[in-house]
């Protein structure tokens, strides 16, 4: 028994060592080879340069919780793909109820291209929901692309994030998302915030939650972020700032069988998930 506790222990316990070797090695102005799990080895194929980089385990507050995601998360993304998101909940989730939709055309320079969200509450949960809509139609995706090679914007003092996400959040956030939950914050001061979306709404997910902490409209021990195919949004230093924002926050890096234009809707769904991600470096 001892022994099969032992070798069931020791993987975690590994990982745990490595990520403070790792950070120490960073530390140090060396970098950590995760491979071999020595610091300033040379040459190393899996060479680890940015404490952001370096491995770790999340708390058990925050660990995974399949049955989360697959019976609240994706329910509410799905909802997010539909004009009438209640329609979803209706048959899914009955005790959520939408209490306010954004659908706007967050793109005021290039083509009319919309972006859609909307905030709902859950009494039974005790949760309100912040979600976003991805990418919709060639002309957005072109968008999105075109403005990797553009400056980035400054958030607060956290670093940079990309111009269209940025610009296409704050265009939602004030055309009334900020106004509907300013009121559902004070009418349930005690529910979770749970903050999501899908693709380019992954994006504007990470930003508003990152942005809701910073104007002190919630505490990030009271948000869980959680993103599903989400682009890299923004730079290394808002990649880091984030992590001390939010507390709970999950990256579902891919779904498999789902189109990238979301045209589709899988019939068997393979997650791979995250704790810290990558996408933000």
């Amino acid at each position: 028994m001892t022994r099969q506790l032992f070798v069931l222990v020791l993987p975690l316990l590994t990982i745990l060592c490595s990520a403070d070797k790792c950070s120490d090695c960073l530390a140090s102005g060396k970098h950590w080879c995760e491979t071999l799990k020595k610091c300033g080895v040379s040459p190393c194929l899996t060479a680890i340069t940015k404490a952001l980089n370096c491995p770790e385990l999340p708390d058990k507050a925050h660990a995974y919780d399949d049955n989360f995601i697959r019976t609240k998360v994706f329910i509410t993304h799905a909802a997010a793909y539909n004009m009438d998101p209640q329609t979803c909940f209706n048959k899914q989730l009955p005790s959520m109820r939408v209490s306010q939709i954004v659908n706007i055309n967050c793109d005021p320079v290039g083509p009319k291209a919309n972006c859609f969200s909307f905030i709902a509450v859950d009494t039974t949960q005790k949760a309100i929901v912040l979600a976003f809509r991805g990418t919709i139609g060639n002309i957005q995706l072109a968008e999105e692309l075109l403005d990797f090679f553009r400056a980035k914007k400054q958030f607060f003092d956290a670093g940079h994030v990309f111009e269209y996400f940025y610009d296409a959040f704050l265009i939602q956030w004030n055309a009334g998302l900020q106004s509907d939950l300013r009121k559902l914050k004070y009418q349930y001061p005690g529910f979770e915030l749970w903050v999501t979306g899908h693709s380019l709404g992954g994006a504007m997910a990470s930003i508003a939650a990152s942005y809701i902490v910073k104007v002190g409209l919630y505490d990030g021990t009271q948000i869980k972020l959680v993103t599903l195919g989400q682009p890299r949004t923004g730079d290394y230093d808002y990649g880091m700032i984030r992590r001390f924002l939010i507390h709970s926050e999950l990256f579902i890096i891919a779904i498999l069988l789902l189109t990238f234009l979301h045209k589709k809707v899988p019939t068997s769904i393979s997650i791979i998930a995250l704790k810290f991600g990558t996408t933000t470096i």
